[in-house]
C-alpha cells in the first residue's frame, strides 16, 4: 500500500516525502476465522473496508436501512484509533 500512499500525499499536501505538510494514512480490514482451538485464520485483507452503519431489514413496506449501533461503535472506535495513532506519530516526529 505504501506506494499508493505516496502518490497520495505528494497529490493532497504537496513536497517530497518527508517533506511533507500533512500525512495520509490506509484503514485496511481483516477478515480472520478463529478456529476450535483458538487458533486465528486470516481469510482475506480489504484495503478499502466498508466503513458504513446503515443495516438493511425487511420493513413492512420492503426493504429499510437503519443504523446498526454494533456497526456504529466499532467503526468509530476504529477510525478514532487511527487518527490518534497518526496524531502520536506527528506528536513523536515532532519533539525529535
Amino acid at each position: 500500500m505504501q506506494p499508493f500512499a505516496i502518490i497520495e500525499q505528494d497529490k493532497h499536501f504537496g513536497g517530497r516525502w518527508g517533506e511533507r505538510k500533512g500525512d495520509c494514512f490506509q484503514i485496511l480490514g481483516f477478515d480472520i476465522f478463529i478456529d476450535s482451538d483458538l487458533k486465528a485464520w486470516v481469510l482475506e485483507i480489504n484495503d478499502h473496508p466498508s466503513l458504513n452503519i446503515l443495516l438493511t431489514k425487511e420493513g413492512p413496506k420492503g426493504l429499510i436501512k437503519l443504523p446498526s449501533e454494533v456497526d456504529k461503535y466499532i467503526k468509530t472506535k476504529v477510525v478514532g484509533d487511527a487518527i490518534n495513532l497518526m496524531r502520536k506519530k506527528k506528536f513523536k516526529a515532532d519533539r525529535g
